[in-house]
């Protein structure tokens, strides 16, 4: 009778070595710490600001439709028109020395929803030009106080003023500017459930031409202001030395 060798069974896997008791307790001291759940927190808040703001988007999206200037576009409860651009040359009524170069969008506005609602102003992005979006404000033409909110179902013919962020000049010359065109809705945010207007879609660009008739009104209402005060400061002169 043969004799038959069987082979030698495998030897067993060694199980899988913990981890050492000081890297384990290094990564609880991590995870339990409430300096790692700040940073972390504040590191998605940041990332979220930005891409709201528009930091994320340098550049106008690609195969957008174009708009024609004057073309009416649907940007959800507001209807724009968008006209033209212009620099206007801002001088402050209490000090005359102090002029501020900036960048004015002439627009007409319809405002199509049911209740008064203010203009956002992130509908309008400018891509390669450096306007502080934050200090936007919004005029009825002619006048030189801000137009905060728009009446339901009224149409204003408005001038979207924008400060040049630090060291940044307005366009010169007269080459159109792009303008992209945002929609906006009003409604609670899915991640924390704020109310306010959140982006839908980018829905055009325009290429807006330059037209210094945009500011011509603001102009005019600045011209009749400081020429009040002129006035004013005269008057008083007079009354002074008379007396």
């Amino acid at each position: 009778m043969s004799h038959v060798t069987l082979p030698e069974a495998p030897a067993p896997l060694p199980p899988d070595e913990p981890a050492p008791d000081g890297v384990r307790s290094l990564a609880r001291r991590v995870l339990r710490s409430r300096w790692t759940w700040v940073t972390i927190a504040a590191v998605v808040l940041m990332v979220l600001v930005i891409g709201l703001l528009g930091g994320w988007r340098r550049v106008a999206p690609e195969g957008l439709p174009e708009v024609a200037p004057g073309e009416e576009v649907d940007l959800g409860q507001f209807r724009i028109v968008a006209t033209g651009w212009t620099v206007y040359e801002h001088v402050d009524t209490w000090d005359p020395d102090e002029v501020t170069p900036m960048l004015a969008l002439g627009l007409t506005v319809t405002n199509t929803g049911g209740y008064t609602a203010g203009l956002p102003l992130s509908m309008f992005e400018l891509p390669g030009v450096a306007v502080d979006t934050v200090t936007g404000e919004t005029h009825r033409s002619g006048e030189l106080d801000a137009t905060w909110t728009l009446a339901p179902d009224v149409t204003l013919d408005v001038v979207v003023l924008y400060e040049m962020l630090d060291g940044a000049q307005p366009p010169s010359g007269d080459d159109p500017l792009e303008l992209v065109l945002v929609e906006y809705d009003y409604h609670p945010h899915a991640l924390n459930g704020e109310e306010g207007w959140w982006p839908v879609q980018a829905v055009g660009t325009v290429a807006l031409p330059r037209d210094d008739a945009v500011a011509e009104t603001m102009t005019a209402a600045l011209a009749r202001e400081l020429a009040g005060d002129d006035a004013g400061t005269d008057a008083d002169d007079a009354a002074g030395s008379d007396g």
